[in-house]
């Protein structure tokens, strides 16, 4: 077995050799890597569930080796999800970190980017010099003397009193530098600050003569210590040395503020949503009023079942009366339609010419589909005749009477354009037909292009809810018989109808009968219930003014 290729290094040629991509798609690996996931694949235009099965079972995605955030360069950090420019250089100035917390501090670094720069990049101090952080002194206690301790209304004894006992100061240990801990020292610095600044509270005149009580020991914590310890001494207030709480009015200002800043930096997001949300409700509205988006039914799922359509050289029968019923639920689609068969319309049928499909007039993209979830194809849903679902990755529309049609539409239209999309059928048999819906404006007025698992293509007319064949069951070589898959394409510009199967052109009408509309899939069966057809990547493009 030969070993699997990374998509990350593997060159062009690798690409479009052992890993069997074309051109387009190799250009767009090569451009989009490094990948760390092959699942990244899936956001990539044209790499559809097929595709990627495909491309599983001869390559691989090898995650590119971390950076070090501590010595990388700004393009590096760019290329991390979630890092921007501006991100990108407060990091670099920043730096070095010793761990993820401190990166979590930098402003911009939001949860999503902190797990990308988890996963893409590493903190290595090897040949960094660590982060000098200034750390000021902290300023020494003033102590003012007592006046009423050295007064009295006595004369001064004999002897002279004794004096003071000095009690040392006490030894602060080194302040451990963190943001935390800066950020409480800061806040002790201005309480200190206010405490010296408030004049002190009188003292009483007379005092009982007496040696001075012995000043209380403290037991004096580092920053550190105070947050870890878990058991915290029991302090009673009032007791001789008890810590008394200060200046409560300041704590509170300080909490006012906080809450006043954070309304102050909240409210231009705020403001700043609901603008957004008002521009796409009105670029919504636009839209609509366009007639490039459509809301409510306009673009519902259908599925409708009719007799056989056959051509006749006689002239043909009046028309029966057509019987609808409504549709079981909103999503699934409508119950069979019967009607019956008329004549071929006077059109004009050019034969085939297996002319290659040619790129020279393709323009904007108006659509891509492969159905992993399914994100434009809502219309599903199951009646008496069939069941519409996507399961697989791809659009399943499964027959459960005969004779039966059923299709189902997206919400995307288009007048002028190239729609293709791939069909696979299963347990197919003669009479059997499937392929592509355009220009769908109702029920009653629409196109199918369709090939059956004989080698045949077929295309038909709806019009005011009557049948026409435009080009009746005619083989051709590059329909790929029984159940196989088969990519079929339609070109159509104005009245000009071109139809594609395996990007060979196989034949041509010209009708201009239905004008514009939406795009989608269908299935046809005579007198098979059991016939399923899986549909795939599908996607238009408008056509360029000539």
């Amino acid at each position: 077995m030969s070993p699997l290729v990374d998509l990350n290094t593997a060159d062009l040629a690798t690409l479009l050799g052992a890993a069997n991509l074309d051109a387009r798609k190799a250009d767009q690996i090569m451009q989009a890597r490094p990948f760390w996931d092959f699942a990244e694949l899936k956001m990539m235009p044209g790499f559809g569930a097929k595709t990627l099965r495909e491309l599983r079972a001869v390559a691989e995605v090898v995650p590119p080796a971390r950076v070090n955030l501590n010595t990388c360069d700004l393009r590096a950090l760019q290329a991390v999800p979630g890092v921007g420019h501006k991100l990108a250089e407060r990091l670099v100035a920043e730096r070095p970190f010793e761990n993820f917390s401190e990166v979590s501090l930098v402003k911009g670094v939001n949860a999503a980017a902190l797990i990308a720069l988890q996963k893409r990049t590493l903190l290595s101090m090897d040949g960094v010099a660590p982060r000098v952080r200034i750390v000021p002194p902290p300023k020494p206690e003033v102590r003012v003397p007592n006046p009423a301790a050295t007064t009295s209304a006595a004369p001064a004894p004999a002897t002279p009193p004794p004096a003071p006992e000095v009690q040392p100061e006490p030894q602060t240990p080194e302040r451990v530098a963190h943001p935390v801990f800066d950020a409480l020292h800061a806040a002790q610095q201005r309480a200190q600050r206010l405490r010296a600044s408030k004049p002190a509270a009188p003292k009483p005149t007379a005092a009982p003569a007496g040696p001075r009580p012995e000043a209380p020991t403290v037991d004096v914590l580092t920053e550190e210590e105070w947050v870890t310890l878990q058991e915290y001494p029991e302090v009673v207030v009032g007791a001789p040395g008890a810590l008394q709480v200060q200046d409560v009015q300041f704590s509170l200002a300080e909490h006012q503020m906080e809450v006043r800043r954070e309304i102050r930096r909240r409210l231009p997001v705020f403001f700043s949503g609901w603008a957004f949300a008002a521009l796409l409700l009105a670029a919504a509205l636009g839209l609509h009023y366009a007639d490039w988006l459509q809301f409510g039914p306009a673009a519902a799922a259908v599925a409708a079942a009719a007799q056989p359509v056959s051509v006749s050289t006689d002239a043909p029968p009046p028309a029966p009366a057509v019987a609808v019923k409504p549709a079981e639920t909103s999503n699934a689609p409508a119950t069979p339609v019967t009607v019956a068969p008329t004549s071929t319309a006077p059109v004009i049928v050019k034969p085939a010419d297996d002319a290659p499909l040619s790129q020279a007039d393709i323009g904007k993209l108006l659509f891509t589909e492969i159905f992993a979830p399914g994100d434009f194809w809502t219309q599903t849903g199951t009646n008496n005749d069939s069941t519409i679902e996507i399961a697989q990755d791809r659009l399943q529309i499964s027959l459960t009477q005969a004779p039966a049609i059923s299709w189902s539409v997206n919400a995307f239209r288009g007048a002028n354009f190239y729609f293709q999309g791939t069909v696979e059928p299963r347990n197919c048999t003669t009479g059997d037909y499937y392929g592509l819906v355009f220009r769908y404006q109702d029920d009653a007025n629409l196109y199918l292009f369709g090939v059956s698992c004989s080698g045949e293509y077929r295309v038909l007319r709806r019009s005011n809810g009557e049948y026409s064949v435009l080009a009746d069951f005619t083989a051709n070589a590059a329909v790929l018989t029984g159940n196989k898959q088969n990519l079929l394409g339609v070109h159509a510009q104005g009245a000009d109808l071109k139809f594609y199967v395996n990007d060979l052109r196989v034949g041509s009408v010209n009708d201009g009968t239905v004008a514009a509309g939406f795009f989608g899939f269908f299935a046809k069966t005579d007198g098979n219930p059991g016939l399923q057809v899986y549909f795939d990547d599908a996607g238009a493009w408008e056509l360029r003014a000539s």
